[in-house]
């Protein structure tokens, strides 16, 4: 018996990020990312402001920018700051140091503009036909919530794309999430506070 698709099954749903080497040029996703994802698709239809000598609405909206937003949450694994720091700190990040164990410095200038990892996103659920695709992803902001408990750190990326490609687009396929990530646990993080005060360039850098 062949098994239909029950499309909204959000248990079911993917959301998978392709490195993009030109802006808004979508490319095949690479990676399933650990994280729910709800993307806000606005067209931003907008009415025209007229006398038209009638009580209702005598010419058609149009649209304006396409806004295409969502938040990512979820736990923080050591594997995925890459993605979210390049993704919304810092871009072209090359890590040095030979073998497994690399370290990646983060430091984005206060006085020139600098460049973003930018990503094609692919999000759907197990009615493939149904994926949506957009281009040019950057993070906007994000937020690490260290819990009391010490356990993993709790994740949320608002993300922002460009552009959507034809609805509906066809997903990469044979991509899974990592069955056994390593979580960044609160309990082995450090906070360092100066306590002279000076304006410092914000740097980051993980090994």
């Amino acid at each position: 018996m062949a098994l239909t698709p029950i499309p909204g099954v959000t248990r079911l749903r993917k959301f998978q990020l392709g490195p993009e080497s030109t802006f808004e040029t979508q490319v095949a996703a690479t990676r399933r990312m650990p994280w729910s994802f709800v993307p806000d698709v606005n067209p931003n239809w907008t009415n025209t402001t007229a006398d038209t000598g009638t009580l209702t609405q005598a010419l058609p909206p149009y649209r304006a920018a396409l806004d295409i937003t969502g938040p990512a949450t979820g736990q923080l694994f050591y594997n995925d700051i890459p993605a979210l720091l390049g993704y919304g700190v810092l871009g072209g990040i090359t890590p040095t140091g030979g073998g497994t164990a690399k370290t990646w410095t983060y430091a984005p200038s206060d006085t020139t503009q600098d460049i973003f990892d930018t990503a094609t996103g692919e999000w759907f659920d197990d009615a493939t036909a149904d994926c949506q695709t957009y281009m040019g992803g950057v993070i906007n902001d994000f937020t690490l919530a260290y819990p009391q408990t010490l356990g993993p750190i709790d994740l949320t990326a608002n993300w922002r794309f460009g552009a959507m490609a034809t609805y509906p687009s066809t997903p990469t396929g044979a991509l899974n999430v990592d069955p056994a990530p390593t979580p960044v646990y609160a309990a082995d993080t450090t906070i360092s506070i100066n306590d002279t005060f000076e304006i410092l360039q914000p740097s980051v850098t993980f090994t």
